[in-house]
């Protein structure tokens, strides 16, 4: 198997990102989610790459040749049911090209990897229900269902 490398995400990554970011909205997302990256998404990505923010990182994926594969989203959070800060991965997408290498394997070690580093004993994470294969994939590294968060537009 191809070696698979995990690295700090930098501002040439930004577009690759991005990309990722529309291709899971379009793979497992409800059909209102789908469609262009919200002004939200822009700035998050920018915003952690450019400025560091505390307590959260981008990892990117990357193949023996320097080539992208996927990336992951990392912060600590604190959740309105939750009393202590855990490890949250807040994206993780995989090139579709690389689907299936053990990218998703990688980025989620990665992810779990800096949460140890930064003293936590928890990570969480959401999945579309419709992203079968990214929740066969959690499941299998250990995640558990915990409830269905639902939403309604007004």
């Amino acid at each position: 198997m191809p070696t698979i490398d995990i690295r700090p995400a930098s501002a040439a990554d930004i577009p690759f990102i991005r990309e990722q970011y529309v291709h899971v909205e379009e793979t497992g997302a409800p059909p209102w989610r789908q469609g262009a990256p919200s002004p939200y998404t822009n700035a998050w990505i920018e915003d952690v790459i450019h400025n560091g923010p505390p307590g959260q990182a981008i990892f990117v994926a990357v193949d023996g040749s320097g080539v992208r594969l996927g990336y992951t989203w990392v912060l600590v959070l604190t959740e309105f049911d939750a009393i202590e800060p855990h490890g949250h991965v807040a994206g993780v997408a995989v090139a579709a090209e690389a689907a299936g290498r053990g990218v998703g394997r990688a980025l989620i070690a990665a992810a779990e990897d800096w949460c140890r580093e930064q003293g936590l004993s928890e990570v969480t994470l959401h999945c579309y229900l419709g992203n079968e294969r990214a929740h066969r994939l959690y499941q299998h590294l250990g995640f558990e269902d915990e409830w269905h968060h639902m939403r309604k537009a007004l």
